[in-house]
């Protein structure tokens, strides 16, 4: 782990580029970060960042941002609580993110936590309670049912939930039945949907960001699927043999209307042969 350190330390050095200007950096923290931490507000899937230079080591925080499922997979134990801490979840890696921006986003993070009035924790209640309508209304969104504002796909197209129906949602993203559990409540689920922090769901999103009233529709949808417990995963393979076995018995009824007709077409005219020539 040491040549590792050492490796990423002149690297670190050696990397050419100038620091990013302040508003930019908040830009691109608002843009990568925010769904998963942050900077004075309590924790969301990750941990609040504010005062975080002072609980690790600048330089362990740098090789951390710049590359985490690699200090992760070093066995790192302060690495080890984060994904503890956080579900089991890892922070993913961010190509866009060089050493200058590591720097830069470190003395945003330093700046926003010395800063008098830093970000106050989000008041859980911004989510309107459940109601049923509430509910639907994210079910149609996450359906496609409803168009979303931005005109982006519904959830509906890669994801599904034990409640989205026969045959089920797409499979090119998990299921979303308890993912509502699995960040850990509204705040943090919220605040992942305002502005998803993976590749794929940012390049999905980047100019089609979700209104708060389609976060909130769509967290409360989660998180009456959550409470409603289960996966859809058993459902679609229930669903996947029942429609085969459907599949199958409709397809030998055509195919014994077929035979039957063309048997008959053969047979009747030596019937009709028979018949004659034993009257004859």
């Amino acid at each position: 782990m040491r040549i590792f350190y050492a490796l990423t330390a002149a690297f670190l050095l050696l990397s050419p580029g100038a620091p990013a200007r302040a508003q930019d950096t908040e830009a691109f923290f608002n843009q990568y970060c925010a769904a998963c931490h942050t900077i004075g507000g309590g924790r969301l899937i990750g941990p609040d960042l504010k005062n975080v230079t002072d609980r690790q080591d600048r330089f362990w925080l740098q090789m951390f941002v710049l590359d985490p499922e690699d200090v992760v997979g070093l066995g790192d134990p302060y690495a080890k609580r984060i994904v503890e801490e956080a579900g089991g979840i890892v922070m993913p890696h961010i190509s866009e993110v060089t050493p200058q921006i590591a720097e830069a986003l470190l003395d945003f993070i330093e700046a926003k936590s010395r800063a008098d009035g830093a970000a106050a924790p989000d008041d859980e209640t911004a989510y309107r309670s459940l109601t049923p309508e509430e509910v639907e209304r994210g079910r149609r969104f996450f359906l496609g049912a409803a168009t979303l504002s931005s005109g982006a796909a519904p959830c509906f197209s890669c994801h599904t939930t034990q409640g989205a129906g026969a045959p089920g949602g797409g499979r090119f993203g998990p299921d979303l039945s308890l993912v509502f559990e699995r960040l850990q409540g509204r705040k943090a689920l919220g605040a992942w949907l305002a502005a998803p922090p993976t590749p794929t769901m940012r390049a999905s999103y980047v100019s089609g960001a979700l209104t708060p009233a389609e976060v909130s529709a769509l967290v409360a949808f989660l998180e009456a699927e959550a409470a409603a417990g289960g996966s859809a995963t058993w459902r679609s393979v229930l669903q996947l043999l029942l429609f085969g076995a459907s599949g199958m018995a409709i397809a030998l009824v055509a195919i014994g209307g077929i035979w039957r007709r063309r048997f008959r077409a053969v047979r009747r005219p030596l019937v009709d042969e028979s018949r004659e020539g034993g009257t004859a």
